[in-house]
């Protein structure tokens, strides 16, 4: 099941950011196993003498490069558009929080067709 959700997590991780990366903490000797012969720029391995989920999700959120972490269990799949959907969505609500309260009508409908631009990219990356 590990090697199927780290594919799942690369190929929606592809759809995001140029740096965005993939963490997996290996919790355990054998683990690891499964990952043999998966090459991705994007792909980071991280190694755990202890088996711990929290110690696990600590161990990736040290090591990211990014300030935006999502987190995935290894015994599910992800679909493609996973990362791109929820980072449009933060990137979303951060113009939604950020710019209404301190910002001109001018720059407001400017934020206003920004988000209407970025809803249309995640309905039309939905529908592929």
């Amino acid at each position: 099941m590990v090697r199927c959700t780290v594919e799942s997590a690369l190929k929606s991780a592809a759809l995001c950011e140029p740096d965005s990366e993939v963490l997996v903490a290996v919790n355990g000797a054998t683990d690891g196993d499964q990952l043999a012969g998966l090459a991705s720029p994007q792909l980071r391995v991280l190694h755990l003498s202890r088996r711990s989920a929290p110690g696990a999700r600590n161990a990736a959120l040290a090591a990211a490069r990014n300030d935006t972490v999502l987190f995935a269990d290894d015994d599910c799949t992800l679909p493609p558009s996973w990362c791109r959907d929820l980072e449009l969505h933060h990137a979303l609500e951060y113009l939604c929080h950020t710019f209404v309260w301190t910002a001109t009508a001018d720059e407001i409908l400017a934020k206003v067709r920004l988000v209407e631009t970025n809803i249309k990219k995640l309905v039309d990356n939905n529908a592929q």
